[in-house]
């Protein structure tokens, strides 16, 4: 089954505007239960390709949302498997991949799942704009001979080795579907419309991913009657932005160019252990602590706390490393402004509810 929307009637465009309208137009189907008929039936061929292998930020992410794990558990995880010498290191942001595991890899994948699976050609992974690309992509080094593991340890490493075979194997290829239906035996044509998708090749979905995100519809033609169990009238509201997961934090972290492989995970955990934040159902809640810190520093030092000043920090660090830059010039020029900001927020009034023992 699957669920459709109601979109009009007598094939025009409709508002239901109040419930009394609402509830006239479920009566008038119920009363028949008759099957509604397909009227249209449109599709377009899309393709999904595989994602790079993992980096520290899509790793703690897809940890998170597959396993609810915080980021400092995944690095946890990620170390012990890697002390143990299964996996490359896992402190990394670049996707690129030794070329000779990428081909015993593409030779293990045409051999257990066939050439059908296998991306006609090598995928290459080029490193992002701001990636130090000093390490390898995350990958397993598929030496677990005799290696003792815990549960969380196999799950990890599970992932990991899917993430990287998906990533050289074939496109997931669906029929992108949008029909549209009427009731029958109404006093009016009352039209109903969903879109969805049919899967005609799973590819890299054999060993990655799934498709939850699609509504996966049933093959069908114009005329095809269908039947159905319920009729529910509902109101729907639009609804604010999420709450930010350990998931989505870091994903917009890493968006913004805001800290390194090394510290997304330390950042989460001192917001947390100074109560800036805390931890509800998976979600990451500000606290009052937090909002006032945040007001304060926004209003007194919104240049340092801007987060296009951390990421530019990062790039003059880059370049400090690289010896383009002097760092006395970079210091200089940091610390005039500071000292200004410091001067003048130590004058300003400070918030009674902001005082804290």
């Amino acid at each position: 089954g699957f669920k459709v929307d109601f979109y009009g009637i007598n094939d025009k465009s409709f508002e239901i505007s109040d419930k009394k309208t609402a509830h006239s137009i479920v009566g008038d189907i119920n009363k028949e239960k008759s099957p509604f008929e397909v009227i249209s039936y449109t599709k377009k061929s899309r393709t999904r390709k595989p994602p790079a292998p993992f980096v520290t930020s899509t790793l703690q992410q897809v940890a998170s949302t597959a396993f609810g794990w915080s980021a400092k558990k995944t690095m946890q995880v990620a170390q012990d498997i890697f002390s143990k010498g299964l996996i490359t290191y896992h402190r990394t942001d670049s996707t690129r991949i030794d070329p000779t595991k990428i081909s015993d890899m593409r030779d293990e994948v045409e051999r257990v799942y066939g050439k059908k699976y296998l991306s006609p050609s090598v995928r290459i992974y080029g490193p992002k704009g701001s990636s130090q690309d000093a390490h390898e992509a995350i990958r397993p080094t598929y030496d677990n001979a005799n290696v003792s593991m815990r549960k969380d340890e196999k799950k990890l490493l599970n992932l990991i080795d899917s993430r990287f075979k998906a990533s050289q194997m074939a496109d997931a290829s669906f029929d992108q579907v949008s029909v549209k239906m009427k009731s029958l035996k109404t006093s009016k044509d009352y039209n109903f419309k969903v879109n969805g998708s049919v899967m005609v090749f799973d590819g890299f979905l054999k060993v990655y991913g799934d498709v939850k995100d699609d509504v996966v519809l049933p093959k069908m033609k114009i005329g095809d009657k269908l039947s159905w169990t319920d009729i529910n009238p509902a109101q729907h509201f639009t609804k604010p932005p999420a709450r930010f997961s350990d998931a989505s934090i870091i994903k917009l972290m890493e968006k913004e160019g805001v800290g390194r492989p090394s510290t997304y995970a330390s950042i989460i955990d001192t917001i947390m252990d100074r109560k800036y934040v805390e931890r509800i159902n998976k979600s990451l809640s500000a606290t009052d602590i937090g909002i006032m810190v945040s007001d304060y520093l926004s209003e007194n030092f919104s240049t340092i706390v801007d987060a296009k000043f951390t990421a530019n920090m990062e790039a003059q660090l880059d370049s400090i490393a690289d010896g383009n830059t002097d760092f006395k010039n970079v210091l200089k020029s940091f610390y005039k402004k500071l000292d200004k900001d410091i001067k003048n927020a130590t004058t300003a009034s400070f918030p009674n509810s902001f005082i804290v023992d």
